[in-house]
């Protein structure tokens, strides 16, 4: 019941953390195919990890498996094995806080690597991911586009297909492909 009013103060919060945030100007042609490393958020349904394997493996092969890394809730993690991926970084739901904003110490986690793509897989908007995304100050942030996008992504794909998921990661990996 009070869940859509925490997450509006959470996005509020978020907001005004990063008002005087500005990103830099970024060439989206070969933006992904030059990059050195990458960061996967990982959805937060478990019922769309079977749909995150096939960007997963093109990601793998444009980077390499070591270049890619993957944030993932613990008790979602058992999805992620198999997958041709490097590191894997895991978090609780402690670590979200009243606002479903990230705590400090998974904000440090995140901040020690340097990325220069991340993407949000989470379909639906997720303010934990969002915020992450947005922290990491990657020049390239990939993510569906949804509610409240433009203040944490600065690449956001539209799905015409509103009620198919394994339509929208399909398309999301066909615009991923075109960088």
């Amino acid at each position: 019941m009070f869940d859509r009013t925490r997450l509006n103060v959470g996005v509020v919060i978020a907001r005004l953390h990063f008002r005087k945030t500005r990103d830099p100007i970024v060439q989206f042609t070969n933006a992904i195919s030059r990059a050195r490393k990458a960061l996967i958020l990982w959805p937060e349904s478990a019922a769309e990890a079977p749909y995150v394997q096939s960007i997963l493996r093109s990601l793998s092969q444009r980077l390499g498996a070591s270049a890619l890394h993957i944030l993932v809730r613990k008790d979602l993690a058992k999805f992620v094995t198999g997958s041709p991926t490097g590191p894997v970084m895991t978090y609780d739901k402690e670590d979200i806080n009243a606002w479903f904003l990230p705590r400090k110490g998974l904000l440090q986690k995140v901040k020690k690597g340097t990325f220069d793509v991340v993407v949000d897989l989470n379909v639906r908007f997720a303010l934990p991911s969002a915020v992450l995304c947005k922290e990491t100050q990657a020049p390239l942030r990939v993510s569906f586009g949804k509610p409240h996008a433009d203040v944490f992504y600065n690449l956001q794909i539209q799905t015409s297909e509103t009620g198919s998921t394994i339509n929208a990661y399909k398309n999301l990996l066909r615009c991923l492909e075109m960088f």
